[in-house]
């Protein structure tokens, strides 16, 4: 394989074609290049992270608490016993 194919085909998105998607034949996964990739977008992971997580504590502190028992005593019989 030449230099220019392997290049394209170390950094194929299925965007790039048309459909049907045409995989390159390497299954390999590369953990730095995706490693890579995430720490590219850390700034939109940590902004989803956090809004999310803020998003859950103000409902947590602002829903309205319900709670609710029901309880049913029944005394024994004397032939239960």
């Amino acid at each position: 394989m030449n230099k220019e194919k392997q290049h394209e085909s170390a950094h194929f998105t299925p965007m790039m074609h048309e459909y049907p998607f045409v995989f390159p034949k390497e299954d390999d996964i590369d953990l730095y290049e995706f490693f890579a990739a995430i720490f590219v977008r850390w700034r939109i992971i940590l902004a989803i992270t956090l809004t999310t997580t803020i998003l859950a504590v103000c409902y947590a502190f602002l829903a309205p608490r319900q709670f609710e028992a029901v309880v049913q005593v029944a005394q024994a019989e004397s032939a239960d016993i």
